[in-house]
């Protein structure tokens, strides 16, 4: 789970009173960025049919393989919506392994219900000072810390943020993760983990949501020239649709190949 250049290192942490072993990839460029589902046109979930539902996971997954990508296996509900009946939570659990919401901040250990999986958003006027706040929470309580913003460029949207933010908090965490206090991961990494867990260990995943070119041109190069991953949410039906409104602001397929692979 642990990213470090040109070795392979096994390592041990102890947490509480057991531990867990985080298995390193050799070098960089067995990095990837890690996509996952953001539905296929991004409706309110919770005002469709039972069969509608499923036809966007359904789309969402041949979208991935026909470009080459793995089912994914997460996702983020449109607005966070779900409903107070469990429907979308239930066919969501046909197809992915958890649904994200966009409030909450963070989940300790166990995670009871992961297609309720809380976020902190991070956006426009969030304060660093908060920021820290949530990383340093996570810390004390053992806790899986999922941040989640939009588009990320120096006007942003009011749910997204300047990389100089984006920056800044990643770097923050990095300080704790250098010393020892907790792990930077995907939403994958830190799903293996925690759902098999015998106890919470400090993680902090960044999400992006909405597929924005940004993710290319903005968060992609910080994170690559930290070692880290992040995960990205996608909108399949935005991605090169000459029939979206705002297709060019979004990410391509060959964008995405990029971040698989690491290039």
């Amino acid at each position: 789970m642990k990213k470090f250049f040109g070795l392979v290192l096994i390592v041990v942490f102890v947490v509480g009173f057991g531990a867990f072993a985080a298995v390193g990839p050799t070098s960089a460029q067995t990095l990837s960025w890690d996509f996952q589902c953001h539905t296929h046109t991004h409706p309110w979930l919770d005002q469709l049919t039972d069969d509608e539902i499923r036809a966007q996971y359904e789309m969402v997954n041949d979208a991935f393989t026909a470009h080459g990508l793995a089912t994914p296996e997460h996702t983020a509900y449109p607005g966070g919506r779900t409903d107070h009946k469990g429907r979308v939570k239930g066919i969501t659990a046909e197809y992915r392994l958890s649904g994200r919401v966009v409030w909450g901040y963070m989940s300790t250990f166990p995670i009871e219900d992961w297609y309720t999986l809380r976020a902190a958003q991070l956006k426009s006027k969030t304060k660093m000072s908060d920021i820290q706040g949530w990383i340093d929470d996570c810390v004390a309580d053992n806790a899986l810390l999922v941040i989640l913003t939009h588009d990320v460029k120096a006007n942003p949207t009011g749910y997204g943020c300047t990389p100089e933010t984006l920056h800044a908090a990643l770097d923050y965490a990095l300080g704790k993760e250098n010393a020892g206090l907790l792990e930077v991961v995907t939403l994958t990494e830190a799903y293996d983990y925690w759902s098999t867990a015998q106890e919470g260990a400090a993680m902090v995943v960044f999400t992006f949501d909405d597929c924005w070119v940004t993710d290319y041109e903005n968060v992609y190069p910080i994170f690559k020239d930290h070692g880290v991953a992040g995960t990205s949410y996608l909108i399949t039906a935005a991605i090169e649709n000459v029939e979206w409104d705002d297709t060019e602001d979004r990410l391509t397929w060959a964008m995405i190949d990029d971040m698989v692979n690491w290039v």
